[in-house]
């Protein structure tokens, strides 16, 4: 009887161990979100997002996942492309030896560049849509995790109208642009605005950028700063670096 008793005791216990285990908040992990412009403009847009993520995985231990999309074409509705990465970086605590971690670390990369080469450049860039489709993806991770979205372009935008007809006015100007995007408890990250490059097309005539001033980045940064909600949490890099 007495042996019964302890058993129920202890069995009794290890379960209320478990159920105050359970109702410990667990912290909040990090979770990636990239939208890439695979725009010709764009240049080396896939080497930039692979300095990003570099830079991402070296300030910290590791996010818990990684998802990264390119921007779309006319085959695909000008919808954003999933970005297919076989490899996950290594995580430091896991893994005692450095050089280790660098190697997993410098994998993961290389894999995420040769992954974004394999979606093919475009004339087109609807980043918008793009960057709208991707912060709704990412709002749904919002309540589970630490969300950040990372938007790598020249923020040239050539699809929706009311944006790319925006950004050839002056600063101050008032436009009819779509509502701005709700980023409510996500931190967004866009950089290369100022990487814009010329290209070749498939007919070997070449398309240079048009040219920028003073003026015209100021408004490219004023359309775009309007098109979210939460603008505290958004900030602006000339360069990928």
């Amino acid at each position: 009887m007495k042996a019964n008793v302890v058993g129920w005791v202890g069995v009794s216990a290890l379960g209320a161990f478990a159920a105050w285990r359970m109702s410990i908040p667990q912290p909040l992990q990090d979770e990636e979100f990239f939208l890439v412009d695979r725009s010709l403009s764009a240049g080396e847009s896939c080497v930039a997002l692979g300095r990003r993520v570099r830079e991402i995985l070296a300030s910290s231990a590791g996010s818990s996942k990684w998802t990264f999309f390119a921007t779309g074409t006319a085959a695909t509705a000008y919808e954003p492309i999933a970005i297919a990465v076989d490899s996950v970086p290594a995580r430091e605590r896991l893994l005692d030896d450095k050089e280790i971690v660098d190697q997993h670390t410098e994998k993961f990369v290389d894999d995420v560049i040769e992954a974004c080469k394999k979606i093919p450049a475009a004339d087109v860039s609807p980043i918008f849509l793009g960057v709208k489709d991707v912060i709704a993806q990412a709002r749904r991770r919002a309540d589970k995790a630490h969300v950040y979205v990372h938007i790598i372009s020249d923020l040239e935008e050539t699809i929706e109208k009311s944006i790319r007809e925006a950004l050839t006015q002056a600063p101050g100007m008032k436009s009819e642009l779509p509502d701005p995007i709700d980023t409510r408890d996500i931190a967004l990250d866009v950089c290369g605005y100022a990487e814009t490059f010329g290209y070749v097309t498939k007919e070997g005539k070449k398309v240079l950028p048009a040219p920028r001033t003073a003026q015209s980045a100021e408004r490219l940064l004023e359309v775009w700063t309007g098109r979210f909600t939460d603008r505290a949490r958004v900030t602006y890099t000339p360069f990928c670096n």
